[in-house]
């Protein structure tokens, strides 16, 4: 059940992360650095959403809000890099992939990753809100 909540709460970022790259990448399309821009603001916005969405709705994660901020974007500075730096740009640069297909492909290579990622260092603490249908997770005891 978390894996499904997990994948819901990543197609929502994905699609806001999405529809922010095609409109500024369109609208900055003059700029050298457009793209780049585009692909930055995108990820600033749903990772954020993607922070707060998983912790309450995926992970029933209650612990201190700012550590585990920082864990996550200690995972998530990198895999945005990896993912836009790496791959997105090898897609759009290298292999001439338009931007409207690279970005998916990036996002799926890197989303079972950044579940296990997210699940076993980002919010792994022991205080757990109630998970319905998780009751061996509400204590963290499965891992």
């Amino acid at each position: 059940m978390r894996f499904i909540r997990y994948g819901l709460s990543s197609l929502m970022a994905f699609t806001i992360n999405y529809v922010i790259l095609l409109v500024l990448d369109k609208a900055l399309s003059d700029i050298t650095l457009g793209l780049e821009i585009a692909a930055t603001v995108g990820w600033i916005v749903s990772s954020n959403v993607n922070f707060f969405v998983n912790r309450r709705a995926v992970f029933h994660d209650k612990g201190k809000v700012v550590p585990e901020y920082l864990k996550y974007y200690s995972v998530a500075i990198p895999v945005f890099l990896i993912k836009n730096l790496g791959l997105f740009e090898v897609f759009v640069r290298l292999l001439n992939i338009p931007a409207a297909i690279a970005s998916p492909l990036a996002e799926t290579v890197m989303f079972i990753l950044t579940y296990f990622i997210q699940r076993f260092l980002v919010f792994n603490g022991k205080k757990k809100l109630p998970a319905d249908g998780d009751t061996a997770d509400a204590d963290n005891s499965c891992g």
